[in-house]
């Protein structure tokens, strides 16, 4: 299996904390595996999740042509999405792609991790 492309933890009851390395490239068959290990984690229990993508990580672009969190599973086991990014560059394509593909659950992006936690806390 290949590197993992980010720290998994349960940082409490319900709520994954994923912390992408800085030399990580984002793939498909990578975003897929951490739904997998999401999952092993906690079931098929819904749960939150607060993402940390750092600046100017690279990603496959076919990424971009893949709905990665519209699938059932995604769907059952995700009760929001908050994902800090401070990179311009990032958050102008996770914008675009959450554009194209809006999530079915609550899902917002945030520059600081404070406000990310308070959000994630009140949904």
């Amino acid at each position: 299996m290949p590197e993992a492309l980010a720290t998994i933890t349960l940082a409490e009851e319900g709520l994954i904390e994923l912390r992408y390395r800085p030399d990580a490239k984002l793939t498909i068959a990578g975003m897929r595996d951490l739904l997998q290990s999401r999952i092993m984690l906690c079931g098929a229990v819904p749960h939150k999740v607060l993402s940390f993508l750092p600046d100017g990580i690279d990603f496959d672009k076919a990424l971009m042509d893949q709905d990665l969190y519209g699938d059932p599973v995604s769907v059952a086991t995700t009760r929001a999405m908050a994902i800090v990014v401070t990179d311009p560059v990032n958050s102008h394509m996770l914008e675009l792609f959450f554009a194209y593909y809006p999530a079915q659950f609550p899902m917002r992006l945030f520059s600081l991790e404070v406000e990310a936690r308070k959000w994630l806390k009140g949904v």
